[in-house]
């Protein structure tokens, strides 16, 4: 549904307002509706703007929210001088308004050339094949040497988790006991909490 503010929400923003202006400051959100204001109402700041951008390079371009993306094309004022690079399957910031429909609106205003990359160099094919498979459309097939597969475990404790990727670090790697392996350590270290993926 809409987002309702409450009241203890509205004096905090009240106090927050307050705040930065005692102490002449602003925030991320203000650095942009201050851009965005200063590129709709000053005609200096367009041209200086302009004239130093001559291209734009727009990385994770699906967390841009409307106001972003405003920016970037005021700034841009039609020419054909940007670059986007980003994956609609990594949008996370939808509670900052960013969607990944922003690539198919972007791409049909501007007749962008899509480049898509299919190689994949971070990941075994197994793991993207089932990540794919939970936005209902597997990721294409990567050309890669492997065949290793993925095993979800679950452990009742956290400690039970990390003896487990300590052994099975050790095991892989052949560093020793797990008593004294610096893996059980960072493993314990970790503030995590969920399972691990092998």
């Amino acid at each position: 549904g809409k987002f309702q503010r409450t009241a203890k929400m509205e004096l905090y923003v009240a106090w927050v307002e307050a705040e930065k202006k005692k102490d002449c400051a602003v925030d991320f959100d203000d650095l942009l509706c201050k851009t965005r204001e200063a590129l709709m109402t000053r005609p200096e700041v367009v041209a200086a703007v302009r004239k130093r951008v001559g291209y734009l390079l727009v990385d994770e371009f699906q967390d841009l929210n409307p106001l972003q993306l405003d920016i970037c094309k005021r700034v841009l004022d039609g020419r054909k001088t940007v670059t986007c690079v980003g994956d609609p399957k990594q949008s996370i910031y939808s509670f900052l308004m960013a969607t990944p429909e922003i690539f198919g609106a972007f791409g049909e205003e501007t007749r962008a050339e899509e480049l898509h990359l299919t190689t994949n160099y971070r990941s075994t094919k197994s793991i993207v094949d089932r990540a794919g498979r939970l936005f209902g459309t597997p990721f294409k097939a990567f050309n890669q040497d492997t065949t290793t597969d993925v095993k979800f475990r679950q452990f009742r404790s956290q400690k039970v988790e990390y003896d487990a990727v300590s052994e099975w670090i050790i095991a892989k790697t052949g560093s020793g006991s797990s008593s004294s392996s610096p893996f059980s350590a960072a493993a314990a270290a970790s503030s995590d909490g969920g399972g691990f993926v092998t």
